[in-house]
């Protein structure tokens, strides 16, 4: 039985990731800027999907690492904004 299974451990990540190659390559919205915009209280982020307002006041933890920082909104919610938004 477990030799059914195991080629969808071996074919299963290698079609997501040609998946989602071709769809990245296909879809201009994916390609399109996002912008983020800082304020004292909250943040905006910009995409092609529309604006999205974060409040800030009550953010437990930021950590930086080296291509983002994370966010960390409540102790199960995160916003990770990488470095070229700024």
């Amino acid at each position: 039985m477990a030799f059914l299974a195991f080629p969808q451990f071996i074919f299963l990540p290698i079609a997501v990731s040609f998946g989602y190659n071709k769809l990245y390559k296909n879809d201009d919205n994916l390609k399109k800027p996002v912008k983020y915009i800082f304020y004292k209280d909250y943040y905006v982020i910009k995409n092609f999907a529309g604006e999205r307002r974060i409040d800030c006041i009550n953010i437990e933890k930021v950590v930086e690492k080296e291509s983002c920082f994370v966010l960390h909104l409540t102790s199960k919610l995160l916003q990770i904004i990488p470095r070229k938004g700024f």
